[in-house]
């Protein structure tokens, strides 16, 4: 498992300056288990940015981790007409799903975590 902590807010809008529509996505395994990027993070991303006046085109939340570049490809497509209005896409998981993500589409990918270090659960 990764452990991620969240950016400040202030960082994340820094990285949407110039980007007026905003398409989410938070990873299903790591981040969600660590309370960063599930959807409950993912739903209260998409309120602050409303807030400050970026649009939403939608949110998706993976149902494996969003490295997962199989799944989170397919996910893309599902939601193709809120992925493709979206002048960037912001990604709540480690780097690895914010790489892969970037890896899938045409527009510009930012992390909305930090990415900690690897961790591993012991039963």
């Amino acid at each position: 498992m990764i452990i991620t902590e969240q950016k400040e807010f202030e960082e994340v809008l820094g990285f949407l300056t110039g980007y007026e529509r905003v398409f989410l996505i938070g990873c299903g395994i790591c981040a969600a288990t660590w309370g960063t990027g599930g959807e409950k993070e993912t739903r209260e991303m998409a309120r602050q940015l409303t807030e400050a006046g970026k649009e939403c085109t939608g949110w998706i939340v993976t149902e494996e981790a969003a490295c997962d570049a199989r799944m989170t490809r397919l996910l893309l497509r599902r939601n193709k007409e809120q992925v493709e209005p979206a002048d960037a896409l912001l990604v709540l998981s480690c780097g690895a799903g914010v790489q892969t993500v970037a890896s899938l589409v045409d527009a510009p990918v930012y992390p909305a975590l930090n990415t900690l270090f690897l961790a591993r659960i012991q039963n």
